[in-house]
C-alpha cells in the first residue's frame, strides 16, 4: 500500500525537486538523506489521520508527528534544512497532501 503512495508522490513531487533529475530519482548525494522518502510512511499517516481543510492543521501534525522526530531538528524544534527551504518535505508538503489524498488506496 506504501508503495502505492510512493510511485503517485514520486510523479508529481520528486519529478520538480531541485535534487532530483526530473524523472523522479533522487539525486543528493549519499551522504545525504531525502527527508521525504526517510519519513514517508509517518507522512502518509499525517494526512489520512488529519482531517481538515486548514493546511496549518496538517503541518502542525507534521511539525508533531514527524519532524519531531528527524534527526535534523534540534530539541527547540528549529531545523536548519527547513530554514534554509531544503527540505523536500516541508516545501513540497501541500502538493504531497494532495496526492496522498487524491490517490486511491489499493484493494
Amino acid at each position: 500500500m506504501i508503495d502505492h503512495y510512493w510511485t503517485a508522490v514520486q510523479k508529481k513531487v520528486c519529478t520538480k525537486c531541485i535534487d532530483g533529475d526530473r524523472y523522479g530519482e533522487c539525486k543528493l548525494p549519499p551522504q545525504f538523506k531525502c527527508a521525504l522518502k526517510e519519513n514517508f510512511s509517518r507522512v502518509v499517516h499525517v494526512v489520512q489521520t488529519t482531517d481538515s481543510e486548514n493546511v496549518l492543521d496538517y503541518i502542525a501534525a507534521l511539525r508533531r508527528d514527524v519532524c519531531s522526530k528527524c534527526t535534523e531538528q534540534s530539541a527547540n524544534g528549529t531545523c536548519y534544512v527547513r530554514n534554509l527551504l531544503d527540505c523536500p518535505l516541508d516545501h513540497y508538503f501541500p502538493i504531497i497532501i494532495e496526492v496522498i489524498e487524491g490517490t486511491a488506496n489499493p484493494a
